[in-house]
């Protein structure tokens, strides 16, 4: 069956499905989005919420770059989101602690904390006292020290994901749940149809925003680095599926003001 034309599909009902959703519809765009089950009932529903500019990633980047401007960008989104969606994403800027239990550990954090502070990133270097008085939890003699960022926090994510299903729907994007995604069609060099449970849905554009299990039918490319990249052979060229964030972190928000 033939269903109605849009001009993007976005594949997955998680935070980055539906933030492409909104952007798209508010950019002018006709979207329909596609979800298996509901709005964010897999991973973005049930992670911890966490918002960190210095924790695991930058270890790997110690200099910012542009993992660090993403999340900048996200922390400055997340200010006055909830606002301008309507919904409380119960967004508190709480401040982190990145601690260290080796000497190891210690000489990697510290590598990174001095690159941050030079670009004027707000960081405080604190030792084991520091750590304990920041957070007493962190009770522990192993604790040798680590550094503070009052810019970490948290955010409630499934209501993230409830407020730009919300603000999608608002601007006209059609929102299709309990909907599988079957194949991806295209044509000299272009997307021309996402075919799913309920029919075929021509378009110009798909956006793979599923799980890294998503069972959508393209060729993928693994990418070496913290990133894992999946990439679609699209007439020559690629076509950037998904994005899994590998990290190694030593975190936990701090209540520290």
């Amino acid at each position: 069956m033939r269903l109605a034309s849009t001009d993007v599909v976005v594949i997955g009902g998680g935070i980055i499905g539906l933030a492409s959703a909104y952007y798209l519809a508010q950019a002018g765009k006709s979207v329909t989005l596609v979800e298996r089950r509901g709005i964010g009932q897999e991973a973005s529903g049930a992670n911890v919420g966490l918002v960190t500019l210095f924790s695991g990633h930058s270890f790997d980047e110690p200099d910012p770059g542009p993992v660090y401007e993403l999340t900048r960008a996200s922390i400055d989104a997340y200010a006055s989101l909830g606002q301008e969606l309507g919904v409380d994403i119960e967004y508190e800027p709480c401040g982190g602690v990145v601690y260290a239990q080796t000497e190891g550990q210690l000489a990697v954090i510290r590598r990174a904390y001095e690159g941050y502070r030079a670009h004027g990133v707000p960081v405080e270097w604190l030792d084991a006292r520091g750590i304990r008085e920041c957070e007493p939890a962190f009770f522990s003699e192993r604790v040798l020290g680590g550094v503070f960022c009052p810019l970490n926090g948290q955010i409630n994510p499934l209501m993230l994901c409830r407020a730009f299903a919300r603000g999608a729907r608002r601007l006209g994007a059609r929102i299709m749940l309990g909907t599988t995604v079957q194949n991806v069609y295209y044509g000299n060099g272009r997307v021309r149809a996402v075919r799913t449970s309920e029919g075929d849905i021509p378009c110009e554009f798909a956006v793979n925003a599923g799980r890294a299990d998503a069972h959508v039918d393209v060729e993928e490319i693994p990418i070496r680095g913290f990133f894992k990249e999946s990439f679609r052979r699209v007439g020559g060229h690629g076509v950037l599926l998904s994005i899994a964030i590998c990290a190694r972190i030593w975190w936990m928000p701090a209540h520290r003001r």
